[in-house]
């Protein structure tokens, strides 16, 4: 690995997805030749015999898929800071096992399969992961001995046994390898969906999976290409950066139809405008040039599409051309080093921004000392009664994502989620991993308090919810500081007024589609505006459980009006 790839370790934001009207422009486009010198258009297969896991270029090809679905669930800074030069070796090393001929030729054929399975899962399912992939690909499920729960970890496991007993250099045939590869495929693009947050069956939804508009080698090498662009120029790694931009937007980069269409360079005219403000502080001009003139090119597609893109590139043009002053900000060691190391700044400015973020260390070591303290004056409450379902969950994989933007509930948790929240809330946490499962914590705490008056003990409840606000900033505070607001409501409430509210608020719920937790109940969750009761932890939601008991009376009448 080059040395500048093991110091990439900065936040990179997610190339957009294209809008519908433009999305999947390839979906009725033959594959295109993957690599400069690559074999041509990759025919349909009926299904390929070969170990994906002993194929360089194959195994290559899911480890970048499954730590892309990882990095994209990660939601803060410093999360995807410290997975980031792990992410940005198995994308390089992807790129270079399909450099050659040989090597793209095969991630064709093993997409060309894959895209075949995927395109397959459009419709509703229910149950788990498995049940769907078993229900899919019965006698592949059969051959590979899967079982609950499903992670990347058992499935890679359990593909490699059954490669061993069923590939055809090892006394199997080639049907039953072929049904080892759809299921392995099917399963890997569901858990790829799961934790990037995307509707499964878990969470009651369509299961949509896998990327249809990269559709072959040369799309997904650009894909890695896009990611190292942006890891770079947020590292301040501008010259780095630049050398990225560079090679994707090279015409041997841009073979297939998903590089060359219209969006890709809308989608880089934002981040390539950084690059060319960041390149002209660092005395690169002629690289800034070049990058600006991308940039422009990004702007008239946008224009076409009647996007206004228009500020991304008047400012670095102002700036390049010495009218306006770009501001610099540094928030890593990394970043500063960079900038140090490009003359973007000065020692005095290098030792100045390292002494600040010393101090936000600091902080962090008040708020380690907090949690300590917390766990030893008794800790956080076990067994909440909305917790039931994690009881004998065990973490099975090495990469847990966080949880999505608008997972709440416990019940929306994956299996390793769900084991890993109970490590987050017992003597062996840590301030990350509270931190990690903090919202969802809020809600089984309010949950345990309104639906389940006299059983947990309020003022504990309250303190939990306190103390895990004082742990954040911003909206986990003012969330956190919310929850114990209404438990302290509740505990002033006769408990008969407390009962007849917690009836209410679940009929009011199951009226909505969605049953409140309890032990030997499934669980199935509604969004939005579909749910009387609004977002979980939204002021909407803190407004309506607060209504009187005439109010709430009154909220179910006309919901059952409304039907």
């Amino acid at each position: 690995m080059s040395s500048w790839f093991r110091r990439f370790r900065s936040k990179a934001d997610p190339i957009p997805a294209a809008p519908k009207s433009i999305a999947n422009p390839t979906k009725s486009t033959p594959c295109m030749p993957s690599t400069p010198g690559g074999t041509g258009i990759v025919p349909r297969h009926d299904g390929h015999a070969i170990d994906y896991l002993a194929t360089p270029a194959a195994a290559a090809y899911f480890d970048a898929r499954e730590h892309e679905a990882y990095y994209q669930a990660l939601k803060h800074a410093g999360p995807r800071r410290d997975f980031q030069e792990r992410f940005a070796g198995i994308l390089e090393r992807f790129i270079e096992l399909t450099d050659s001929p040989l090597g793209a030729a095969t991630v064709d054929r093993v997409m060309a399969e894959s895209l075949h399975i995927e395109e397959s899962a459009k419709e509703a399912a229910t149950g788990t992961s498995l049940d769907f992939v078993r229900k899919k690909c019965p006698r592949g499920i059969k051959l590979l001995g899967l079982t609950e729960p499903l992670t990347f970890d058992s499935l890679k496991s359990a593909y490699r046994n059954a490669a061993h007993k069923n590939h055809p250099d090892a006394g199997g045939s080639h049907e039953a390898m072929v049904a080892v590869n759809e299921a392995y495929c099917f399963a890997h693009a569901l858990l790829r969906a799961r934790e990037m947050g995307v509707a499964t069956p878990e969470t009651g939804g369509v299961v949509a999976v896998g990327a249809a508009e990269i559709r072959d080698c040369a799309a997904y090498r650009y894909k890695c290409g896009e990611w190292l662009f942006l890891i770079g120029l947020d590292d301040w790694n501008v010259d780095r950066a630049f050398t990225w931009l560079e090679r994707i937007t090279s015409d041997p980069w841009q073979e297939s139809p998903y590089a060359r269409h219209p969006w890709r360079r809308i989608a880089l005219t934002e981040p390539v405008g950084k690059l060319v403000v960041r390149l002209s502080l660092a005395h690169l001009r002629n690289q800034a040039v070049q990058a600006l003139a991308i940039a422009r090119r990004g702007l008239q597609e946008a224009q076409k599409c009647g996007l206004n893109y228009e500020p991304y590139v008047r400012e670095p043009e102002e700036i390049l051309a010495g009218r306006k002053r770009a501001q610099v900000v540094l928030n890593h060691r990394r970043q500063a080093g960079n900038a140090l190391r490009l003359g973007v700044i000065d020692e005095k400015r290098y030792r100045k921004t390292l002494e600040r973020l010393a101090l936000s260390v600091a902080a962090e070591s008040m708020y380690e000392e907090e949690l300590r303290r917390f766990q030893a004056t008794g800790g956080f409450l076990r067994n909440l009664p909305p917790d039931h379902i994690v009881q004998g969950k065990t973490l099975k994989s090495e990469l847990v994502p966080e949880p999505g933007y608008y997972v709440t509930r416990i019940g929306q948790l994956n299996d390793d989620q769900q084991a890993e929240y109970v490590i987050a809330f017992s003597d062996r946490t840590t301030l990350p991993l509270v931190r990690k499962y903090t919202f969802v914590r809020f809600m089984s705490l309010l949950e345990s308090a309104l639906f389940y008056p006299g059983q947990v003990d309020d003022s504990a409840v309250e303190r939990e919810a306190r103390t895990l606000a004082s742990l954040h900033e911003g909206s986990g505070r003012y969330y956190g500081s919310e929850v114990a607001e209404v438990v302290t409501e509740l505990r002033h409430q006769p408990l008969s007024e407390r009962q007849a509210r917690a009836q209410l608020l679940k009929e009011i719920e199951q009226g909505a589609g969605r049953v409140i937790p309890a032990p030997g109940i499934t669980v199935t969750i509604t969004f939005g505006t579909e749910s009387p009761l609004g977002m979980p932890l939204t002021p909407d939601y803190f407004k309506v459980i607060r209504l009187s008991l005439p109010e709430l009376r009154a909220f179910k009448r006309a919901q059952r009006g409304s039907h």
